[in-house]
């Protein structure tokens, strides 16, 4: 023994090496979920000062009433065991203090023998040598086992009542005192009947020792009897498993874990994707996902990675929240904020919805229609593609591209391998990814990260948008009309801002809605994990639903007025433009609106569609002669011939100007419009011939958008004259193989050129 006591060192500390089990708690406090331990038992780390000081009692009165004044090993204890064995032979020994079972658990010891015995005294001895009573106390409180793979005060208390140790009845503490004495034939993990009966009566010998030294506390104990058969155990909770798993893999080191998660939150968002889904289960519409954040911390609110964590059939088990997803045209108001913020558009600019071709990419709608010139904030409420190609194009370096890496989003290939197609859902973004944006937007355009750990203060974050850009594009997003009713109608009904937007990935795989109200940004998602298309996987249809069903039932009186509409200090004024082409108004623009503007940066470019011209009161044609009796000064309407075409394709009637008067000299007709835009050959685009076609299949296409004063275009290749067109027709060159100078021009002496190139092949 002289040799075990030789030094402090030789006993490690008393609970060196020992694995805990972790816990994740939601914001307040309550258990969501408990792990196994590396050794496979539920343990919970708990200090001395956080058990109920009746439990120590308790677990004194029975196991080790001088503990406070032994070595580590009782004498007269001893005594009697050894007694006992001179009796008895090598049977069973006793007397063991709580030291001496601390260290028959920490190390392993057998006891059963005489040789067991006294090396399980001699390491009571070395621990006491090296420890003080408190930190042996704690260790055995740690330690001690309650039944199956059920080890310590902490996990006991947790596990079979759902209590903090701190926080049990009288009843229950001599309950869980009596179990570590024969932990398999009190183990309430087990339960039955037999189990109950040998646990009631160990209890209530314990309960007699109480009351004998503390008889006030006889009527706390007044369901001594209370049977454990039907409520013995209480089920270890799983809650929120996408979550609670996705916060295990962030803070692996952490034992208690206190989340951002809100359980209350998190069970509605719960119950509106179980009743959603039921409700469309015709349409076979099997899962969903929602992740709600709050913008003030970021914190992560509400997870919910699937419909079922258990249901194979829908692999469940896939977190959908980070999982990596085409997001359809929920990224298109990050490409309108940042054209606002680089001076290209206000809300109520002009945007041209027709066909195009950004050098081989011919995008569509959804409804593969074009609608013509709309607003800015039209395009984007009815997620029009051409415009927001164009203004992705527009935006020039750095991209959109770099926009979206400068946030954080994960990229993987080169800007080339995505194109401008990125802007539509050409690059897969997560969930997680799409709430930070949006999230951003709410906070006046500083992102900062999002997490599921409660936080005791809020990172700086960093500058994505411009304050003003943010305002601008969800006070556009708040005006989307919601499913099956009108702008006005959404505007009586809604008590409170929402700012939404929908997307849809190609071939109907992935339905989205992300938005923001109140406090809060929410992103939902429907469709299936292993990436079955469905027809009925549409945003605005599925989605968007979902989203405004979770966003009302979280209502509070103070969402009317969300923190993003009060933002301070932002550098915005209402301007007066031209409700039509949406630029500053001239003389001659009969209609006015006002829109946000932000000085200094948003386009102050005039007028173009509405011009006043001399028209012969006589003939009713454009004149080229000074005013006079003869002449009145009249305003039309002068738009593009692609947008002309799509007005006669719709029954539209415009107002056009006149054809110019025979007499006027070509010279004279110039109005200062806009020179004429070629829309075929495509920019950067190679044209392949067949060598065995013949020369009426070897044709191109040569197609421009005129000015709405133009009556006819003219055609050129290499400057040679090839034809004649009204703008809206399209002239055929018969190609050979070679490189080409197209040339453009128009009545009234505007051109634009563009290279073409053709090759051959078999």
């Amino acid at each position: 023994m002289s040799a075990l006591l030789a030094g402090r060192t030789f006993i490690p500390p008393v609970l060196d090496g020992v694995s805990f089990s972790r816990q994740v708690l939601d914001r307040q406090g309550s258990l969501l979920r408990l792990t196994l331990s590396g050794d496979e038992k539920y343990r919970l780390r708990t200090r001395l000062d956080e058990v109920d000081p009746r439990y120590i009692k308790a677990l004194l009165l029975l196991e080790d009433q001088y503990f406070y004044r032994h070595p580590g090993i009782n004498p007269g204890s001893v005594f009697r065991a050894f007694r006992s064995y001179l009796k008895g032979g090598e049977s069973r020994v006793g007397g063991s203090t709580l030291t001496m079972q601390l260290a028959r658990i920490r190390y392993g010891i057998r006891t059963r023998s005489v040789f067991g015995k006294l090396r399980q005294m001699a390491f009571a001895l070395a621990l006491e040598f090296k420890h003080s009573k408190k930190e042996i106390l704690e260790a055995y409180l740690n330690t001690a086992p309650f039944g199956a793979n059920i080890e310590g005060i902490g996990a006991a208390s947790r596990i079979y009542f759902g209590k903090k140790p701190g926080e049990l009845s009288l009843s229950e503490i001599l309950l869980l005192t009596v179990i570590p004495q024969s932990p398999t034939q009190r183990n309430l993990a087990e339960g039955g009947a037999v189990f109950s009966r040998n646990l009631l009566r160990a209890k209530a010998r314990l309960t007699k020792k109480w009351l004998a030294s503390h008889p006030a506390d006889r009527e706390r104990l007044a369901d001594l009897e209370l049977p454990l058969v039907t409520g013995r155990l209480k089920l270890l909770p799983f809650s929120a498993p996408h979550f609670t798993e996705l916060t295990l893999r962030k803070e692996p080191g952490n034992e208690v874990i206190r989340t951002s998660l809100d359980s209350t939150l998190q069970r509605k968002l719960q119950t509106k994707i179980e009743s959603h889904l039921k409700a469309r289960q015709a349409y076979g519409l099997r899962n969903a996902a929602a992740l709600l954040v709050e913008n003030r911390t970021g914190e992560v609110r509400a997870l919910v990675g699937s419909r079922d964590f258990n249901d194979s059939t829908i692999q469940g088990q896939v977190n959908g929240v980070v999982a990596r997803r085409s997001p359809g045209s929920t990224l298109k108001p990050f490409v309108y904020a940042l054209a606002m913020e680089r001076g290209i558009i206000h809300p109520l600019s002009l945007l041209k919805d027709t066909p195009r071709s950004f050098g081989g990419f011919d995008p569509e709608n959804f409804d593969r229609k074009f609608a013509g010139p709309l607003s800015a904030e039209s395009a984007l409420l009815e997620s029009r593609n051409v415009p927001a190609i164009e203004l992705a194009k527009s935006l020039g370096e750095p991209g959109f591209y770099d926009f979206l890496r400068g946030t954080g989003v994960h990229l993987p290939q080169a800007e080339r391998h995505y194109g401008l197609g990125i802007a539509l859902g050409g690059a897969e973004l997560s969930m997680w990814e799409l709430a930070q944006l949006y999230s951003a937007l709410a906070r006046n355009g500083v992102m900062i990260p999002i997490t599921v750990l409660a936080r005791d203060t809020i990172p700086a974050g960093k500058k994505i948008l411009s304050a003003e850009a943010s305002f601008i594009v969800l006070d556009m997003l708040t005006r989307n009309p919601r499913p099956g009713r009108s702008y006005f109608e959404s505007w009586l009904k809604t008590r409170f801002p929402v700012a939404w937007k929908t997307g849809t990935s190609f071939g109907f795989r992935d339905a989205w809605t992300a938005g923001v109200f109140g406090p809060y940004t929410l992103v939902v998602w429907l469709g299936n994990f292993d990436n079955e298309p469905n027809p009925a996987l549409v945003g605005r249809e599925v989605a968007a639903p979902l989203f405004l069903e979770i966003a009302d039932s979280l209502y509070r009186p103070e969402f009317s007025i969300p923190d993003w509409q009060v933002a301070s200090g932002l550098n915005l004024k209402n301007v007066q433009v031209c409700s039509v082409s949406g630029h500053l108004p001239g003389d001659s623009c009969p209609h006015k609106t006002m829109t946000r503007f932000i000085p200094g940066v948003s386009p102050i470019t005039p007028c173009t569609i509405h011009r006043q011209v001399l028209v012969n009161r006589r003939t009713g044609l454009r004149s080229c002669a000074f005013p006079s009796k003869a002449t009145e000064p009249r305003s039309f309407e002068f738009w593009p011939s692609d947008l002309l075409e799509l007005f006669k394709l719709a029954g539209v009637v415009r107002r056009l100007p006149p054809a110019f008067a025979r007499d006027c000299p070509l010279s004279a007709q110039g109005g200062g419009g806009q020179a004429p835009e070629i829309t075929s050959p495509r920019e950067e685009v190679t044209y392949l011939q067949s060598v065995n076609a013949g020369p009426d299949k070897n044709l191109v296409s040569l197609r421009a958008v005129a000015d709405g004063d133009v009556r006819k275009i003219y055609w050129f290749i290499n400057r040679e004259f090839l034809g004649e067109t009204l703008p809206e027709h399209a002239l055929l060159f018969p190609a050979r193989a070679g490189d080409y100078q197209v040339s453009v021009v128009d009545d009234q002496g505007r051109s634009a050129s563009r290279r073409l190139s053709v090759r051959a092949v078999q």
